[in-house]
């Protein structure tokens, strides 16, 4: 077997060859057909021994190296041993031993081949699981986001829920109530007409500003609060409100006393228990 330091040197002549220009390729090949005689002197003199490179200290000098080696470069640079090799078996007494150091040489460059496609394969692996790692992480970010987004959400819409119950208490109350008000002027015969038109326009008034708020919180639950659909709720909450206040100020200067009529206690108690019998 070759000895392990002198073929790490030879190795590192084949790692340099893609870093160098074309015209320093022929004496690279000349120092490493040199090298080589000197590396495997031992393996080309005895032709019966099998011929084993050290492929893990191959490997270990690949992987710890920086060079990039081109497979091109590689093959181009092959070439020339082979034919430094070729020169060196037709000299006599040489054919044996140009024979092995062929068979050396190509191990030789089978396995610095080899060691580079494997370094190639995990760095691409490498790269790969941290681009994975990158995205996954990208990805649980945004479901984080999505999450809190989510719970944010959902606490909105529980208080905006709970608001527009509210609302619809108030609404059903404000309306049975301004009913029963106005239910109960009615019922005096004396009551003037303004007085009605002036009870019912401001009942309807807080109606309509309760609509109104709860129309606008179920506009942002479903997403549509734009600039639109803002504008035709203002313009049409607008209008309702005007013509409200419109009637309640006709209804207070045509009222004869200027003021809302005073209620005899006792009669609106007789008139509440003559309707409750």
């Amino acid at each position: 077997m070759a000895n392990n330091e002198s073929i790490a040197e030879l190795v590192e002549i084949y790692l340099s060859v893609s870093s160098v220009g074309s015209d320093e390729h022929n004496r690279l090949a000349q120092e490493s057909f040199l090298a080589m005689k000197r590396v495997f002197k031992q393996i080309i003199s005895t032709p019966n021994e099998p011929i084993v490179l050290p492929y893990k200290d191959i490997s270990d000098i690949i992987f710890q190296s920086s060079y990039h080696v081109q497979s091109n470069s590689l093959e181009s640079f092959q070439e020339k041993i082979n034919l430094l090799i070729d020169d060196f078996q037709a000299q006599p007494r040489c054919k044996t031993k140009g024979q092995r150091l062929k068979v050396c040489h190509r191990k030789l460059v089978g396995h610095i081949m080899l060691a580079c496609a494997q370094k190639e394969f995990m760095q691409n692996s490498v790269e790969q699981a941290q681009m994975i790692a990158a995205e996954a992480k990208e990805t649980a970010k945004t479901a984080k986001d999505n999450a809190d987004k989510a719970e944010k959400t959902y606490n909105t819409m529980f208080a905006n829920y709970v608001t527009i119950l509210g609302i619809f208490t108030a609404i059903i109350v404000t309306i049975f109530g301004g009913l029963n008000v106005v239910d109960t002027i009615i019922s005096y015969g004396d009551t003037h007409f303004s007085t009605i038109v002036f009870l019912a326009a401001l009942v309807l008034m807080c109606v309509v500003c309760l609509l109104y708020f709860l129309a606008k919180i179920i506009l942002k639950l479903n997403g549509k609060d734009d600039d639109n659909q803002r504008f035709t709720l203002e313009c049409l909450f607008g209008v309702v409100f005007g013509i409200c206040l419109v009637l309640i100020l006709v209804a207070w200067y045509t009222s004869p006393t200027k003021i809302t009529p005073e209620i005899d206690k006792k009669t609106s108690r007789d008139k509440i228990e003559q309707k409750a019998e």
